[in-house]
């Protein structure tokens, strides 16, 4: 099996990301750590608006037109810069007004801005293969800065708007600097624009939004019921899962290049790539049981053994629906990857908003709520893949 360099690239990123976090839960503690993933969360979830579908309709874009693998990069990019031109000029100013109505602070609202840009044009390479690249337009290269800044330097932020404020800085440094080194990929020759419009992107933003929804947005649902920081340890025991997050990112960044490069042989391509992930998953979901011990200890969250756990296996079932994500994309069917995203949001609301009716819900109920949502969603999955076996899709 291929150890590819992506497992190195987002491997650092996502330790350097979990070390910041633990910074944070340390020196601010876990309540100042749940108000900092409610806010980038909604930060998230505002940038996929944005986006409206267009970095997740790239492989499809790309795939559709047919054109030599040189031509690729400035397809993407041409995509990126004018779908989100369209995008942008009608959300921001309606997101602006909610933002003021809501109260929210304005830093959080630039921060979706970037977000949208950088992941789009992260996209753009994924595609291509460029795994580099990737990495370095993605969010976590940031939290890498916020570390090293802390355990270099000893510096760290007094509050978590502080935090936000900081990523915006180097998430325009990262725009800046990708677009003095890419703006001569910029061709809008014999490009198809019917392929911009909202119309178009419609069934991918939706998708989009549910998959952020049903990651991140728990970090915003959560701290209204069960408070900032119960929130917090929820959000840094789902973090532990960071070897598991990973292997499904790697593994879905190549899922995405091979299936353009080898469009014809698309379930040979997919069934290979959920093996690896599989055994790998396996391999180190039994590293993080043999030393939960020492891991939660450095945390100090000791007393939530179970709870990681519970929480842990969750994460591992998502593997599956992760992997299928960037095939159902590809071959223009996002419609599965919503589906499932649906059910795992309306399971986990519904049963958790019962448990807080009649029960005093606890750390425990939500993470026994994580898990069986978890699980429900590779039912439409498996239906999803077995649909694109039998029209030969797949």
């Amino acid at each position: 099996m291929k150890i590819h360099s992506l497992y190195f690239y987002r491997g650092s990123v996502l330790l350097a990301q979990l070390l910041f976090y633990r910074a944070v839960s340390v020196e601010l503690g876990y309540a100042a750590l749940g108000y900092l993933s409610q806010m980038t969360a909604i930060a998230l979830l505002t940038s996929a608006v944005f986006r409206f579908g267009c970095n997740t309709a790239i492989g499809k874009v790309i795939i559709s037109r047919d054109a030599p693998v040189g031509s690729h990069r400035s397809i993407g990019f041409s995509y990126v810069i004018l779908a989100l031109a369209r995008s942008l000029s009608i959300l921001v100013p309606a997101t602006l007004l909610g933002f003021l109505i809501w109260g929210l602070d304005l830093a959080v609202l630039a921060l979706s801005v970037l977000y949208a840009i950088n992941l789009s044009f992260s996209f753009v390479e994924r595609a291509l293969g460029k795994h580099f690249g990737m990495v370095l337009m993605d969010t976590g290269v940031s939290f890498v800065v916020l570390a090293m800044a802390f355990y270099i330097a000893n510096f760290m932020l007094p509050e978590p708007m502080a935090v936000i404020k900081f990523l915006v800085v180097i998430e325009g440094i990262k725009l800046l600097t990708y677009a003095i080194l890419s703006c001569r990929e910029f061709d809008l020759g014999n490009f198809d624009r019917s392929q911009i419009s909202l119309s178009y992107r419609l069934k991918y933003t939706l998708s989009e939004i549910l998959s952020v929804l049903s990651n991140g947005g728990i970090q915003i649902y959560l701290p209204l019921i069960i408070g900032a920081t119960n929130s917090g340890v929820f959000f840094i025991l789902q973090r532990l899962g960071a070897p598991l997050l990973f292997l499904l990112n790697v593994v879905n960044s190549v899922i995405v290049s091979r299936i353009v490069k080898n469009k014809g042989d698309i379930k040979r391509v997919f069934l290979n790539s959920v093996r690896e992930l599989v055994f790998l998953g396996v391999i180190f979901i039994g590293i993080m049981f043999l030393f939960q011990g020492q891991i939660l200890d450095m945390f100090n969250i000791r007393e939530y053994d179970t709870e990681f756990a519970i929480i842990i296996l969750g994460v591992f079932m998502n593997l599956l629906t992760g992997a299928s994500a960037a095939v159902f994309n590809s071959v223009g069917r996002p419609e599965f990857n919503l589906k499932s995203n649906l059910l795992f949001i309306a399971f986990f609301v519904i049963s958790t908003l019962a448990l807080y009716g009649f029960f005093e819900i606890g750390l425990y109920g939500v993470a026994l709520a994580f898990l069986a949502a978890s699980t429900l969603r590779n039912v439409v999955v498996f239906v999803g893949l077995k649909k694109l076996q039998n029209d030969g899709t797949l």
